[in-house]
């Protein structure tokens, strides 16, 4: 006889879906098993507290999210947590009389603390998870084919207390979640979450809390088709771990190796099709990992290729500007095509450019002034957050794109066709423009992001602790301290153009560049005490500080 899904396991499909979702033939998504199960049982329904969830295709239409009576008969399909706690510990008793017990290794290494597995039933692809975690390995392993491996041997049951996630869920929420906004946003759905998630999430988010942390070891290449969505978001974390650790080819790795799974499962932007469209935290992540692509691309001097094809949402609002600045980015950098074509047609290109930038740098800075300095909400947070970077980028790609005949960071230099020993500016009218965008940079960091070494908190009401901005943050500040190094290099020539107003005295035409450079030297000052205070907690900051 089968024996009942313990509530806590996880099963390929919702044990019910709603009226609207049946109607649309579309996978319900959003509600946690025990929900579904209070549905079968009238008496668990009604002690159910609070309001009755609804499911994520539900909400996001404004339907009523309502289900059919049951029709089952007989003993519940599912089990509540203490009754499965009772049937894994009859069978582990059982399988002790036929043999002797099997002692598990410990976790090691692996950066998620005192971890144990939960006592769920999980998929094949979390179990392999879950052994290699234990196993210690060199590094990460890639997959050479897109086959599947074969099936390890069954290991015998063993019985182990449940984790209690909640410290890890309330620790990301309050420290991460506003710019890496890719889990459920509130402690009990995460904790829950975490329990049925692969165990290399629950590492990964402790990598991205203690970024002292080495990287946990996994074989990538063993995980068998479709990955969890909880896989794919591990390695995104890590992905960033790896990148504020200075380890830049292991982020390129992983970020590729997670947008080639996204691209292979569908993910296609706005033209995602079929039942990954309802999936709402697979959309997220696609669109998350389509920008970090673009951005470690521009880093690294790697043109972006797997999900950078993929064209931005249709519209730009305070939702999407950040996607927008990421494409504007994308096509800034764009130098191959930039200098093959004809003189007329790349002016053209740059004033495009330069035009995008404006309407997407009042979008995103309009949003910011809409926003509260420290959010009580989590959503809040999270637009602040994107709001900012996209501010800060769409001004980035003017300065990458009309400098790229100037002196420019090391950093940022493998993606240019040019080197540190060019010398020659910008024509004059670029150099305007150069220094309007270097100057927006400064500006929205000193009025949105904090003038200290200290940010404000993102996310604190009422008192004033260190924020940490995404890693990439401090990039949009080196591109923005190379185009201030240009302006005062066309005060230093002697050219007086880029003064706020034509000098009316010779006088005025003598002390305006003497006070322009003072005021450059300043926001330099300025953008080198906010990546220090980054620092503190990305090492890969401090790197750019000293840039």
């Amino acid at each position: 006889m089968t024996r009942p899904i313990p509530i806590t396991g996880q099963r390929k499909r919702p044990s019910k879906s709603c009226l609207a979702c049946r109607a649309a033939k579309v996978k319900c998504t959003g509600l946690s098993e025990e929900y579904l199960h209070a549905l079968e049982d009238p008496d668990l329904l009604a002690k159910w507290q609070g309001p009755h969830p609804i499911c994520s295709r539900c909400t996001k239409q404004g339907e009523t999210c309502s289900f059919a009576p049951s029709r089952r008969k007989g003993r519940p399909r599912r089990l509540l947590r203490d009754e499965a706690g009772n049937v894994i510990e009859d069978r582990s008793s059982s399988a002790s009389r036929s043999r002797q017990p099997v002692q598990l290794p410990s976790p090691q290494g692996s950066g998620s603390g005192d971890r144990s597995p939960s006592p769920s039933n999980s998929s094949s692809s979390q179990d392999t998870g879950s052994e290699q975690a234990l196993q210690p390995m060199p590094a990460f392993t890639f997959p050479t084919s897109g086959l599947p491996t074969p099936p390890s041997p069954l290991r015998p049951l063993a019985r182990f207390p449940p984790v209690d996630h909640t410290p890890l869920a309330i620790a990301f929420l309050q420290d991460a979640y506003p710019w890496v906004p890719l889990l459920p946003s509130d402690v009990s759905s995460l904790s829950n979450y975490l329990m049925t998630a692969d165990p290399l999430l629950p590492a990964a988010i402790n990598c991205i809390l203690n970024p002292s942390l080495s990287h946990p070891s996994v074989d990538l290449a063993s995980r068998v088709r479709p990955l969890a969505l909880s896989t794919l978001q591990a390695t995104t974390l890590l992905f960033l771990h790896a990148f504020t650790a200075q380890n830049k080819s292991l982020a390129l790795q992983l970020l590729q190796w997670t947008c080639t799974e996204l691209a292979a499962r569908g993910w296609a932007g706005e033209q995602t099709a079929g039942e990954l469209q309802a999936e709402d935290g697979f959309v997220k992540l696609g669109w998350y990992c389509w920008g970090m692509e673009i951005q470690l691309g521009i880093i690294m001097g790697v043109r972006a290729s797997i999900l950078a094809q993929v064209p931005p949402p249709s519209i730009i609002d305070a939702t999407t500007a950040q996607r927008h600045a990421f494409r504007l980015a994308f096509d800034a950098t764009d130098y191959a095509h930039l200098w093959a074509i004809d003189p007329p047609a790349r002016a053209a290109y740059l004033n495009d450019i330069v035009s995008r930038s404006h309407i997407i740098h009042g979008n995103a800075r309009s949003t910011l002034a809409s926003l509260p300095a420290e959010p009580a909400l989590l959503s809040q947070a999270a637009l602040r957050h994107s709001s900012l970077l996209g501010a800060l980028l769409s001004l980035a790609a003017v300065i990458l794109v009309l400098s790229s005949q100037s002196p420019l960071s090391p950093y940022i230099a493998p993606a240019l066709p040019c080197s540190l020993d060019t010398t020659c500016l910008p024509p004059s009218l670029h150099r305007r423009e150069i220094a309007r965008a270097a100057r927006g940079i400064v500006d929205i960091v000193k009025t949105f992001a904090g003038g200290a070494d200290l940010p404000l908190s993102p996310v604190s009401p009422g008192t004033s602790k260190s924020a940490f901005y995404h890693p990439f943050f401090g990039c949009c500040l080196v591109v923005a301290s190379r185009g201030l190094l240009l302006e005062a290099e066309s005060y230093s020539t002697g050219d007086n153009s880029l003064c706020p107003s034509p000098p009316s005295s010779p006088i005025d035409q003598v002390a305006c560049p003497a006070k322009q450079i003072a005021q450059i030297v300043q926001d330099l000052d300025l953008c080198e005490r906010v990546l220090r205070g980054q620092a503190k907690r990305w090492s890969a900051s401090d790197m750019l500080a000293t840039e």
